[in-house]
C-alpha cells in the first residue's frame, strides 16, 4: 500500500493525553536504548528521554505519517543525542568510542589520527554526522539510511562519499 500523502499544516492532529501516554508506553525503551547507546549513561538517557518526549508534545504536527513512529521517534532520539554531544565536551568520548569502524586497518589509533577524525567530525554538517552515526556506527546499509532520514540510498552513498573525501583530503591523500 502507498504511504498517505503528508498533512497539510492547517489538519495538524491534535495531541491529547491519551496519545502521549500510548507513544510513551510504546516507545520510551526504544527512545531510552538508543540514547544509551550514544551516552553511556543511564542517567543522562533517561533526561534525554525525557526531553525528546517533550519535544514529541511541541512538535507532533511534524509527523506527517511516511514512516513509523518509531522510524520518527528513532530519527529525534538520534538528532537531540548528537545535539548534546555537540554542545558538550563529550564528542571526544563518542570519537575514541567509535574510532575503530573509522579506521578498520588498525588496531590502535595513533594520536595523529585521532586528531584527524576530530577535526572532520568538527567539520561535519549534522546531516554528515548523522549518516557517520547510522552507517557507520550503527551499521545500517545506506537505504535504510535514506529511510530515516527522508531521502534516497544514492543520496546517502553521495554522503558517504563525501565524508571519505574529507576524510582523505585531511590526510592528503588524494580524493
Amino acid at each position: 500500500p502507498a504511504s498517505p500523502p503528508p498533512r497539510a499544516p492547517s489538519s495538524a492532529p491534535v495531541l491529547d493525553v491519551s496519545d502521549v501516554e500510548a507513544l510513551y508506553r510504546d516507545y520510551a525503551g526504544l527512545v531510552f536504548r538508543r540514547a544509551l547507546s550514544f551516552l553511556h549513561n543511564e542517567t543522562e538517557a533517561e533526561e534525554c528521554m525525557h526531553d525528546i518526549f517533550c519535544k514529541v508534545i511541541e512538535r507532533y504536527d511534524q509527523f506527517d505519517g511516511r514512516s513509523s513512529p518509531a522510524t520518527w521517534l528513532y530519527q529525534i532520539t538520534t538528532r537531540h543525542c548528537l545535539n548534546v554531544i555537540r554542545d558538550s565536551t563529550r564528542h571526544r568520548e563518542l570519537i575514541e568510542r567509535h574510532v575503530r569502524p573509522w579506521v578498520p586497518t588498525s588496531q590502535h589509533v595513533d594520536h595523529e589520527s585521532k586528531q584527524l577524525l576530530e577535526v572532520a567530525w568538527a567539520g561535519f554538517s549534522e546531516e554528515l554526522k548523522q549518516v557517520c552515526v547510522y552507517h557507520y556506527i550503527d551499521g545500517l546499509s545506506r537505504e535504510e539510511v535514506g529511510r530515516i532520514m527522508g531521502c534516497t540510498g544514492r543520496t546517502i552513498g553521495h554522503r558517504i562519499a563525501e565524508i571519505r573525501a574529507t576524510l582523505n583530503r585531511l590526510q592528503g591523500a588524494p580524493a
